[in-house]
């Protein structure tokens, strides 16, 4: 978790945040896959179809979450190690 508190480097600007599009989401998290190396397992977290379809590209999952029972859910996969 220390490993993302200086992900701010990389994220995008808030000028940005209206900016939505699938390939912006992919190069951030390709950004991302650099950084941290191909061999950590990333999953993409999120309410939205565009990070969604970016996470897909990259072949990684995605765990959709809108409600607090998706994020209970999410803890207990990981925490069972499934991811």
């Amino acid at each position: 978790l220390n490993q993302f508190s200086n992900l701010s480097s990389i994220s995008p600007s808030s000028s940005s945040k209206t900016d939505t599009s699938t390939r912006c989401k992919e190069s951030y998290f390709e950004q991302i896959n650099t950084r941290f190396g191909r061999k950590a397992t990333y999953v993409v977290i999120g309410d939205g179809r565009d990070k969604e379809l970016a996470a897909k590209q990259l072949s990684w999952p995605f765990w959709r979450i809108n409600q607090h029972q998706h994020l209970t859910a999410l803890h207990n996969v990981l925490d069972l190690q499934f991811l």
